[in-house]
């Protein structure tokens, strides 16, 4: 295969990806309040499986897929299951969000004669720390650096990103 026939495969399976993800938030947002958040994951877990065995076929290969390293499997799956738990019940929440936004102030609205009322509050601080963390990432004190520090110095393929040094 072509160098600009594989990135283009890889363009289009990021943006079939992102559109995947996409669905899945509409379908959360619109599921969110009639089914319980664990049956929405446990039904995409299902549903995914048999694609993913489908691409695992496609490229070639026979039976199950495989590893040697059990236990670091079964951390794995539960980290998966605990990111998208959390990460839909995130999605089912955000009309909470919104109602304890207009709490906030209505609560702190005495508080506030200006911008520099408003930046001094707690919950303001509490805002710029998450930003922060969306966009620069735990660094140094996130947990995947705390797992690559642990790791045998033998197994040279597990450098740590720059970004987290």
């Amino acid at each position: 295969m072509k160098t600009t026939n594989k990135n283009l495969l890889g363009v289009g399976s990021l943006v079939l990806g992102i559109l995947i993800f996409s669905l899945q938030d509409i379908a959360v947002k619109g599921m969110g309040g009639n089914y319980p958040i664990l049956e929405i994951v446990i039904f995409r877990g299902l549903v995914a499986m048999p694609i993913t065995l489908l691409f695992f076929r496609l490229e070639g290969q026979r039976g199950l897929p495989t590893t040697k390293q059990h236990k670091l499997e079964y951390v794995r799956g539960l980290f998966l299951f605990l990111s998208y738990t959390t990460y839909f019940m995130g999605l089912a929440a955000l009309p909470l969000a919104g109602t304890m936004v207009v709490a906030i102030l209505t609560a702190q609205r005495a508080a506030i004669g200006g911008l520099g009322d408003l930046f001094g509050l707690l919950e303001f601080a509490y805002l710029v720390i998450l930003a922060w963390l969306i966009v620069a990432g735990g660094g140094r004190w996130s947990v995947d650096q705390w797992i690559l520090s642990r790791r045998s110095p033998r197994n040279s393929s597990a450098q740590p990103s720059p970004r987290g040094a």
